[in-house]
């Protein structure tokens, strides 16, 4: 395995699970870098960071103020440095931020791991008790 390989995996390894997030506006504060700040949308969500679509002016390092709602937690002014871009897109990393916050953020994050079964739902691949496993429809 290469050197490239190996660092890529690695990066890979210690990235959290990222959760796909859609109709998510985040505003981008870059006061270094703009008066006013961006709306964008955001791509996908993890414990450590953001991907979101990236305004040009914005590149690796810049530290920016993130705010934006999930369902109904709302947070503002989060501190965050850009991390990489690609093409219009890019991700930001968490800087340390308030833990009440962050405790809010996290719980965001487990409520959408929880599976979402109904009540009395059977999955596909569940079985009623006593039945064999397999195929047995022939």
């Amino acid at each position: 395995m290469s050197e490239h390989d190996a660092k890529e995996r690695e990066g890979y390894a210690r990235r959290g699970k990222r959760r796909p997030i859609a109709g998510v506006l985040v505003a981008i504060d870059a006061p270094e870098v703009a008066e006013r700040p961006w709306v964008v949308d955001a791509i996908d969500v993890s414990a450590d960071g953001m991907g979101l679509v990236l305004p040009p002016e914005l590149p690796e390092g810049t530290r920016v103020e993130l705010s934006f709602k999930l369902d109904a937690a709302e947070f503002a002014r989060l501190p965050a440095t850009v991390t990489h871009r690609m093409g219009t897109s890019g991700g930001v990393r968490f800087d340390p931020w308030p833990d009440a916050d962050r405790l809010r953020f996290l719980e965001f994050l487990v409520g959408c791991t929880k599976p979402r079964i109904e009540p009395g739902v059977i999955r596909r691949s569940a079985r009623a008790a006593g039945e064999p496993f397999g195929d047995t429809e022939r």
